[in-house]
């Protein structure tokens, strides 16, 4: 796929990967929601960051009740979206700041997914927002989260690398910035750094690694 055929997630914020495929951890969630209804009628899940809402639509057709949140405006996209798959009746939207959740959820959900969103905040408002992700989990409830990478290609002249991370927050480079149209200031991790701040919030971490590009990925349990 050409990269002039990839959809701004907007306002700068990358690509709308969500859209184009699911990538592993997406699969992962979706193994999940299939698994926990052989045991149970319902799934609930929170799409965190949820863009047009391409991730949101997966869950909805393997069978969840979903929840898709975004601090822009997405409704008429996600209304669309799952209009065209035909899961309208399962997919509602609700426009809400990641670290705010417990202000317009509660604790009901059995996931959440946050993929591609959590760089863009500083260390501290991250542990903010993990927070609140785990607030609003049922006990037992799974995150599944990603973050953009250290060492992959975005760190090529991000003038933070080496800062720790409760300092690394920065511009990318300007060509690569307009590459993947990051235009915001970003906190890149490795697996340690987002194992820290999932156990700092009181996430026991299951399973973290990183991607083939170097985005480094986790799946946590509340």
């Amino acid at each position: 796929m050409r990269r002039d055929d990839l959809i701004p997630a907007g306002e700068g914020r990358g690509i709308d990967v969500a859209l184009q495929r699911a990538d592993d951890l997406d699969n992962e969630s979706l193994q999940f929601i299939q698994d926990t209804l052989e045991k149970q009628n319902t799934v609930k899940a929170l799409d965190v960051a949820c863009g047009s809402g391409g991730h949101s639509v997966r869950m909805a057709i393997t069978g969840a009740d979903v929840t898709a949140s975004d601090i822009l405006n997405r409704g008429d996209d996600i209304k669309t979206h799952a209009k065209a798959f035909k899961v309208s009746e399962k997919v509602t939207f609700k426009m809400a700041d990641m670290q705010k959740l417990s202000q317009h959820f509660n604790a009901e959900y059995d996931l959440i997914v946050c993929q591609r969103a959590i760089h863009y905040l500083p260390y501290s408002q991250a542990l903010t927002a993990l927070t609140e992700m785990k607030k609003v989990l049922n006990k037992g409830g799974k995150l599944y989260i990603s973050a953009s990478g250290l060492h992959s290609e975005l760190s090529k002249g991000y003038w933070a690398k080496e800062n720790p991370i409760e300092e690394r927050f920065s511009l990318l480079e300007e060509g690569m910035a307009k590459h993947h149209d990051i235009l915001h200031p970003v906190c890149l991790y490795n697996e340690s750094d987002l194992a820290k701040a999932l156990k700092e919030t009181g996430f026991k971490v299951e399973k973290i690694f990183s991607s083939s590009f170097g985005n480094i990925k986790a799946i946590a349990t509340k």
